[in-house]
């Protein structure tokens, strides 16, 4: 498949495959977006008290996160990707490396590399997206075989 502006993508039925690719990873992004509130009693995920500094250092990975996700609307995958890379490095050292918002940052990075059909780099991001969004839903949760379905289309 040749890299194509993203409109051209969508109009194309033959990228159904990747678009079904694109709709998991885009409802994964926000299930796992919404846990981010959750309460502990649902995700079983504690949320340790943030210093200013960290508050700052998550804004700031929030608004790489977006820009990466803006560059891929774009269809300016290799531009997006130091955005996503550096959302992710912040999120895990801030948050953790299995943190719902770390998943955010991962999905991100999935898309860009899918979109790049940079597929050695995409799948082992899948699949520790998977991991994280196992265990703050739970095996059983409808939301994993979407991401195995994105997984699978890779």
């Amino acid at each position: 498949m040749n890299l194509m502006s993203p409109k051209s993508f969508l109009r194309n039925s033959a990228n159904n495959g990747l678009l079904t690719f694109l709709y998991c990873s885009i409802a994964t992004t926000i299930a796992v977006g919404l846990l981010v509130s959750a309460p502990e009693k649902v995700t079983g995920h504690t949320q340790k008290p943030q210093s200013t500094q960290q508050s700052a250092k998550l804004q700031e990975a929030e608004r790489l996160n977006k820009r990466a996700l803006q560059l891929l609307r774009e269809g300016k995958y290799t531009e997006g990707i130091p955005f996503a890379q550096r959302a992710l490095a912040i999120r895990e050292k801030v948050l953790g490396k299995e943190h719902p918002q770390t998943a955010q940052s991962l999905s991100a990075l999935v898309l860009l590399y899918a979109f790049q059909e940079n597929y050695s780099k995409a799948e082992p991001l899948y699949v520790r997206m998977l991991s994280i969004n196992e265990k703050v839903l739970g095996k059983e949760h409808p939301h994993n075989a979407l991401i195995l379905n994105g997984l699978a289309e890779l």
